[in-house]
């Protein structure tokens, strides 16, 4: 439970926007790494104080790996693992308004496994020490993920799980529509899928082409990870929207049909994987409001003619008379 508690904060203070977590913030906020077993890699990251006052800060590692399906990380110690093999400075007393550039030495052990390992940097106003001791951090934190890839016969497996709509939704009144797929991880390193959605309506023609993984996640070994795919044409939320907003809308950017999306996925160099979706538009308060208005037209219509038959049937009878 303490283990849960500590992960949770680190989550929460950790992979906040930049700028939130005390305007300290990390670039990059992602290390990646290919290396052979008893390579010794490094590198350097840059450590930013925008605060108007100097800050005193501890250093400490966390192996991670996946919990859920929305690939946050779950922090799980650093008894061995990457963050054993990660050595930075212990402390940092950064100016205000000033960058550090930060440098790093990663030894890899002659006899580590081929695969993926996981870990970040953090860098807290608490010490590592008084961490381990309580079980909870106190205080605010700020991390840089680091994913390292130790060359050799990695198994790889997986694959793609599902594709639909948020929900498998099938029936729309207008955009914006939340695609998600579902990938599975049963090797033993990251894969990161690549590839797009393309969207196609009842002629068959082409709409829209979506990236299916943007920013660039990646799926940890033993997970499945949900990848959500937004189609909005750049269109708000529709939670707040009156109705004649929504028909303003439908009428602006028409959509009425049959549409398919087709998903084609490469992960891990040449596996392939690809799914699609059938759903409808219909906008029907668009077409409530079209339909209405005809037949006011044709009411009134019918009753123009009617007077107007009314009044020349009236007038013949003046004339005969």
């Amino acid at each position: 439970m303490i283990r849960l508690i500590f992960s949770a904060l680190l989550i929460v203070f950790s992979f906040l926007p930049l700028g939130m977590v005390e305007a300290m913030t990390i670039s990059p906020t992602r290390i990646e790494i290919t290396a052979n077993p008893g390579d010794v890699v490094q590198g350097e990251f840059k450590l930013i104080n925008e605060e108007s006052e100097d800050k005193f800060l501890y250093v400490s590692y966390e192996n991670f790996e996946a919990r859920g399906e929305t690939g946050t990380p779950y922090f799980i110690g650093a008894e061995n693992g990457l963050a054993t093999w990660i050595d930075t400075i212990s402390s940092i007393n950064i100016k205000s308004r000033e960058t550090e550039v930060i440098s790093y030495t990663i030894t890899i052990p002659e006899d580590a496994s081929p695969g993926g390992y996981f870990a970040s940097i953090f860098f807290g106003s608490q010490p590592p020490d008084d961490i381990e001791g309580s079980g909870v951090a106190i205080g605010s934190k700020i991390g840089i993920l680091v994913l390292l890839r130790v060359s050799g016969d990695v198994e790889e497996g997986g694959g793609l799980i599902s594709f639909s709509t948020r929900g498998r939704q099938r029936i729309f009144a207008t955009l914006p529509i939340m695609f998600e797929y579902r990938l599975n991880n049963t090797g033993a390193d990251r894969i990161m899928p690549q590839g797009d959605i393309s969207i196609k309506n009842t002629f068959r023609s082409v709409l829209a082409t979506l990236p299916a993984n943007a920013t660039g996640g990646n799926v940890l070994p033993g997970s499945i990870r949900r990848f959500d795919i937004l189609w909005d044409e750049g269109l708000e939320d529709l939670s707040r929207v009156s109705f004649w907003q929504m028909v303003s809308r439908q009428w602006s950017n028409f959509y009425l049909g049959w549409y398919t999306a087709n998903l084609d996925l490469v992960w891990s160099g040449d596996n392939q994987d690809s799914a699609n979706f059938n759903f409808f538009i219909i906008p029907w308060q668009l077409l409530s409001v079209l339909i209405a208005t005809v037949l006011v037209l044709i009411i009134l219509i019918k009753l123009g003619l009617k007077r107007y038959k009314e009044r020349i049937i009236a007038e013949t009878l003046n004339n005969d008379k």
